[in-house]
């Protein structure tokens, strides 16, 4: 069953208003009628099964059958800071991080970044962070923040444990990390462009509290180093 967000503020009384673009995408492609059946999430982590009790132009009111607490969202919040790669790279870092459970992706403007889009390009990817967490069932549609400069993301950066991977890092891997459930509950990791981060943007990141880490004997493209670091990180937090 498809699966839709609505705002905290649409629910009151046993009953739910959708409103926006999701009224014609239910009606239009989905051709659902009233006392169809309809799967709900908010931000709450809340999951509601209800059925369409009235249609409109507008909005649909869908009346609460059952609610149930969502199990899809990770009991780690992981934050992608993934340095802008060319073409469409970014979009499939996004699509891929969101699966894997990662609570927030922020776009960072590195050194070495040849593409420099402007904020707007920012409504296209939680876009594409909505589609992959109705696919996947989320709970939420995780954030993607607007674009920052490095040291601004770097400084902003607040976790129980902050990642750098660097191809020049041979002294540890993430097998050295200490990534226990118990431990660590926020997680950021740092991937850097095509042309990689410099020396100088690695040594900030450094004194800011970041591990610089290596992700192995093979350099592995920017698009592939976020997802294989999530789904790492997820395994061992159990969430996979």
């Amino acid at each position: 069953m498809t699966r839709f967000y609505i705002e905290q503020q649409n629910i009151a009384d046993g009953k739910i208003l959708i409103k926006g673009k999701d009224v014609n995408h239910i009606l239009k492609v989905l051709r659902k009628k009233e006392n169809d059946m309809l799967e709900l999430c908010n931000s709450d982590n809340l999951l509601y099964n209800g059925h369409i009790t009235s249609i409109s132009q507008d909005f649909i009111e869908v009346t609460i059958d059952r609610t149930n607490e969502n199990i899809t969202e990770p009991a780690t919040k992981l934050t992608i800071l993934q340095c802008i790669p060319k073409g469409d790279k970014m979009a499939v870092v996004i699509q891929k991080c969101v699966e894997l459970g990662a609570f927030e992706v922020v776009p960072v403007l590195s050194e070495r970044c040849v593409s420099r889009p402007e904020n707007k390009k920012v409504t296209r990817w939680n876009a594409i962070s909505e589609e992959a967490a109705k696919q996947c069932k989320r709970g939420r549609i995780p954030k993607v923040s607007d674009i920052s400069e490095f040291n601004h993301a770097v400084d902003l950066t607040d976790t129980d444990l902050k990642i750098i991977c660097y191809e020049l890092e041979k002294a540890q891997t993430l097998h050295d990390l200490n990534l226990v459930p118990d431990k660590v509950k926020t997680i950021s990791v740092l991937v850097g462009p095509e042309g990689g981060l410099s020396e100088k943007e690695v040594e900030y990141a450094c004194k800011k509290g970041f591990v610089p880490v290596s992700l192995g004997k093979r350099i592995l493209r920017t698009e592939t180093a976020a997802p294989t670091v999530a789904g790492i990180i997820m395994f061992c937090m159990n969430e996979i």
